[in-house]
């Protein structure tokens, strides 16, 4: 309850897993928004924007800019880096609570 996040952060993440995924009602999109502790650091946690992975093979309105503005932002803000892991099932962001 004592950490904060850059506004709208979680909001554009959500935005950016709609915009860039396929969804239909045989593949839905699922969107998992949580905390995760960093291990070794219990006073250091981050929130975390999960989705499954259903690219769509041309995004319109991307200028893909968006995750290299966020980790600029991060960086300037903290000292923790912003992690984007992709699987070939799963798109993952973690985004240090501050």
């Amino acid at each position: 309850m004592d950490k904060k996040i850059v506004p709208v952060i979680v909001q554009n993440l959500i935005e950016n897993a709609i915009k860039h995924n396929i969804i239909d009602p045989d593949s839905p999109l699922q969107i998992n928004v949580f905390t995760e502790h960093i291990a070794g650091d219990e006073h250091r946690s981050m929130i975390v924007v999960q989705n499954n992975l259903q690219l769509k093979k041309y995004v319109e309105t991307s200028n893909k800019r968006g995750l290299t503005n966020l980790i600029n932002l991060y960086a300037f803000m903290c000292s923790q880096p912003v992690e984007i892991i992709e699987t070939t099932d799963s798109f993952t962001i973690k985004v240090p609570l501050i």
